[in-house]
């Protein structure tokens, strides 16, 4: 189990590597960084504490917390609100492309408090394979202080025990969106070969 997780902690770092560019740029260094150093850390996510606005997944909101993986998009009251959700859409190609076998996706909104209306007009029109929550107790922050304060680092991939296996948003560039998909593929075969044994 421990080779398991060390072998998946190895090859994300690879793929960090990948993903924010192995070049001499000191901006890219200090990301690999932080993004690295966010491997492997547990992730609080109190569900109970939060609001499902929409759930358009097959799977059941109780059983978010037992999925294998899940893929979460924090975003704060230092996001625009009504931008995250006109692009909403945008995750439909990577929440598919799990299948709802590997990983579900949730998003955490903590907006402001003037955006909580607008957040909840929206919520029924969302049409993707996910779970929506409204976060207005700012539970999410309070738990994951450290992480909420490093912005590149608000979509994240989460195992079963809420630890980070990969850090960053597929929908903003190219070389995070191969490794995103290199790290689900992975998945999914470690999965089946588990389903073997």
């Amino acid at each position: 189990m421990h080779i398991k997780r060390l072998s998946c902690i190895v090859s994300a770092a690879v793929i960090l590597c990948f993903v924010f560019g192995c070049g001499n740029n000191i901006r890219s260094a200090h990301l690999r960084r932080q993004a690295t150093s966010l491997l492997d850390s547990e992730v609080m996510v109190d569900l109970n504490s939060m609001e499902l606005l929409c759930c358009q997944s097959e799977i059941e909101t109780d059983s978010v917390a037992k999925s294998l993986y899940r893929f979460v998009v924090y975003v704060d009251s230092n996001h625009c609100t009504s931008c995250e959700l006109a692009h909403i859409g945008r995750w439909n190609r990577f929440v598919n492309h799990c299948d709802g076998h590997i990983a579900d996706f949730m998003f955490i909104f903590h907006p402001a408090t003037d955006q909580i209306a607008e957040l909840r007009r929206h919520a029924h029109s969302f049409t993707g394979r996910y779970n929506v929550f409204l976060d207005s107790l700012g539970v999410f922050e309070r738990d994951n202080e450290l992480l909420v304060q490093k912005r590149k680092a608000h979509a994240f991939l989460l195992d079963a025990n809420n630890r980070i296996v990969f850090v960053g948003d597929p929908t903003k560039d190219l070389d995070t969106q191969e490794a995103y998909l290199r790290v689900v593929d992975s998945l999914t075969r470690n999965n089946i070969t588990k389903q073997k044994e």
